[in-house]
C-alpha cells in the first residue's frame, strides 16, 4: 500500500526534478510483526521517520520516472524480504 507517490514537473524541458520519484510508506501499512519492523528500521536506516512511523525512498537513478517507480517498489519488495527473514 503506497500512501504517496511524489513526481516532480516543473517544466516542460527534461529536468533531473522529472524524473525523481519519492515513495512515502506507513510501517504500519506492511503488515510487519514487532520484530520485522525493528529489523527493516535498521535496514532503511534515515529514510525511516520515528515520528510518523513512514519509510521515504527517492529514486532518479533512471532516466525516466516510470523507471525510478519501478525500481523504488523493487527495492521496497527486497526490503520487505530481508526484514522478514
Amino acid at each position: 500500500h503506497l500512501t504517496r507517490d511524489t513526481s516532480h514537473h516543473l517544466t516542460s524541458h527534461p529536468s533531473p526534478l522529472a524524473r525523481k520519484v519519492v515513495l512515502h510508506v506507513n510501517m504500519s501499512d506492511l503488515g510487519l510483526s514487532e520484530h520485522e519492523v525493528q529489523r527493516m528500521a535498521v535496514l532503511v536506516g534515515p529514510r525511516y521517520n520515528w515520528k510518523t512511523g513512514e519509510v521515504k525512498l527517492v529514486a532518479e537513478k533512471f532516466p525516466n520516472r516510470i523507471e525510478n517507480k519501478r525500481y523504488l517498489i523493487f527495492l521496497l519488495e527486497n526490503l520487505l524480504l530481508e526484514a522478514r527473514l
